[in-house]
C-alpha cells in the first residue's frame, strides 16, 4: 500500500511531507469517482486512515401497516434487508451494527453470513428510540475510537453506498457536525451524528427518531441531496407503487 500512497501523492502533485490525512481523505473521493485506476487506494484511505465512522441500521419494528415483515420484501431481486446491509458494508462505515426485533430469528438467518454485529432489541415494541439508544450504547462500550455515527433505516430502497459516503464527505468538506439527507421539503435517514451528540441520542425515547435532534440543532446541520429518499415502505400501495414504478423504468 505505501507504493499507491506515493502514487496518489504524485498524481496529486503533492510533496510526501506536506499532505495531511483530511486531504487525502477529500481526495479519496474525488478519485473514487473520477479516476477508477485509484479506486484501490481510495478505499485504503476511507476504511483505514478515517476509522472513525459507524453505522446503526434501525431493523426492529414490526411492519404493522404493510402486514409482514418489511425487511423481507424484495426489491430489485434481494430483500430490503440484504440491500442496506450490502449498501452499509461497502461504505467507509465500520463497523456496521444492525438491530433487528420483531421477527428477529426470521431475518437473522438472511444476514448472519454478513460483516455486520446483529444486535437484538427486547424493546422494539417501545419505538425506534430504543434501538437508536442501543446502537449507540454499543458504540460507546466497545468501538470508544469511533466518533461519528450515521443512523438508518431498512425501508429506503434507495440509499446506497454512494450516499453514505457522501454523508461522510460532506462532514469533512464543512465541519457541521451533523449531516442529515434532504428530500420532499424535509431533513431526515440517513443522517450522520457527531460523538458530541451520542449522549442526545442516548435520550430519545419512544416513537422519537433523529428528526429532534435536527431541529433543535439546526445551527449544527448540513444537508445533502437525496431526493429518492422520500421513498419508503411502509404500506402494500408503497411497495407496489414502487414496483410499478420501477418496471416503467426498464
Amino acid at each position: 500500500m505505501q507504493f499507491h500512497l506515493k502514487s496518489l501523492l504524485r498524481y496529486l502533485n503533492l510533496p510526501g511531507q506536506r499532505y495531511t490525512l483530511e486531504f487525502l481523505y477529500l481526495s479519496a473521493f474525488l478519485l473514487l469517482s473520477v479516476h477508477p485506476a485509484f479506486d484501490q487506494v481510495s478505499f485504503w484511505v476511507l476504511t483505514h486512515l478515517y476509522k472513525e465512522f459507524a453505522e446503526v441500521i434501525i431493523a426492529a419494528g414490526p411492519s404493522s401497516r404493510l402486514g409482514k415483515p418489511k425487511q423481507k420484501i424484495l426489491f430489485n431481486g434481494k430483500s430490503l434487508l440484504q440491500r442496506v446491509v450490502e449498501t452499509a458494508i461497502h461504505s467507509a462505515c465500520r463497523p456496521v451494527i444492525i438491530i433487528l426485533g420483531a421477527y428477529a430469528e426470521e431475518l437473522q438467518s438472511d444476514i448472519e453470513k454478513e460483516d455486520v454485529i446483529i444486535i437484538y432489541n427486547p424493546q422494539w415494541e417501545v419505538g425506534m428510540a430504543s434501538s437508536v439508544r442501543l446502537g449507540v450504547a454499543m458504540l460507546q462500550e466497545t468501538k470508544p475510537q469511533v466518533s461519528n455515527v450515521i443512523v438508518m433505516v431498512c425501508d429506503q430502497p434507495f440509499a446506497d453506498t454512494a450516499l453514505l459516503n457522501n454523508l461522510i464527505n460532506k462532514k469533512a468538506a464543512t465541519g457541521k457536525e451533523i449531516i442529515a439527507c434532504s428530500y420532499n421539503n424535509t431533513l431526515g435517514v440517513p443522517v450522520l451524528f457527531d460523538k458530541k451528540f451520542f449522549p442526545e441520542l442516548m435520550l430519545l425515547k419512544g416513537q422519537d427518531g433523529a428528526k429532534k435532534l435536527l431541529i433543535k440543532h439546526k445551527e449544527s446541520v448540513a444537508a445533502i441531496p437525496f431526493p429518492l429518499g422520500s421513498i419508503d415502505i411502509d404500506t402494500i400501495e408503497d411497495y407496489e407503487s414502487l414496483i410499478t414504478s420501477e418496471s416503467k423504468n426498464q
